[in-house]
């Protein structure tokens, strides 16, 4: 349901392609009649501000014009759009418009799904316990943090699971690993931030290459570089 600051009879309803969150410029096209000029330069400013309680805030700024605010909720099967001014739900704004046009920049999409989060904010606070949003100078990264990745959103397809028994892969033998002949020195991998837990860093574990040096009977490692 639409964010509770802004009344529902506020928001204007741009359909998605089917079975996806793209909102493509043909579509908003069709739905105003506003158009970037032909002729000369026509400044369009946007940066994205916040993103709480599944609303996403854009300040546009066009030409020398005061900055206006943008609000976008993004659904399963349409985009709400909203505004500081003029937007309602029988009409968008010019701002409202340029900054979707302005979205797609060269193309001729924009794809809203980094933003379709429906359910995993708090509506009290705002906040959410299972995303990450990252602000930078004009834009912002939400994704899911790593403990929460394997979360289902409402009207995602899952993949199609197949009756058909897999066969059973054969086991392997394992690798018995010998030390050099006639070297001390090895590579060797590290294992960097393998601990994920609640109040550890949430970054997937990664491989570190070394080059280390064995001890004089070659059964462990006496020191290494990287």
């Amino acid at each position: 349901m639409p964010d509770k600051t802004i009344p529902s009879m506020n928001f204007f309803h741009l359909p998605f392609t089917p079975n996806t969150r793209i909102l493509t410029e043909n579509t908003l096209n069709q739905y105003s009649e506003i158009r970037k000029p032909k002729r000369g330069y026509f400044p369009i400013k946007i940066r994205k501000i916040s993103f709480s309680n599944e609303l996403l805030v854009i300040g546009v700024i066009l030409d020398k014009e005061p900055e206006e605010m943008v609000y976008i909720k993004v659904t399963t099967s349409e985009l709400l759009v909203s505004c500081s001014v003029d937007t309602h739900e029988n009409y968008l704004s010019r701002y409202a418009y340029f900054s979707l046009n302005q979205l797609m920049y060269y193309y001729t999409e924009y794809n809203f799904e980094d933003y379709y989060w429906p359910g995993f904010f708090d509506q009290e606070t705002g906040g959410s316990k299972y995303l990450m949003i990252h602000k930078s100078k004009d834009n912002l990264h939400v994704s899911s943090k790593v403990r929460y990745k394997g979360l289902y959103k409402p009207g995602k397809q899952l993949p199609v699971v197949s009756a058909k028994r897999a066969e059973l892969r054969k086991a392997v033998h394992s690798i018995q690993e010998q030390p050099p002949r006639e070297t001390h020195t090895v590579l060797g991998f590290c294992l960097a931030d393998n601990n994920n837990e609640r109040f550890r860093t949430n970054h997937y574990p990664f491989l570190i290459p070394y080059i280390g040096i064995l001890n004089k009977a070659k059964t462990e490692v006496r020191s290494f570089t990287t």
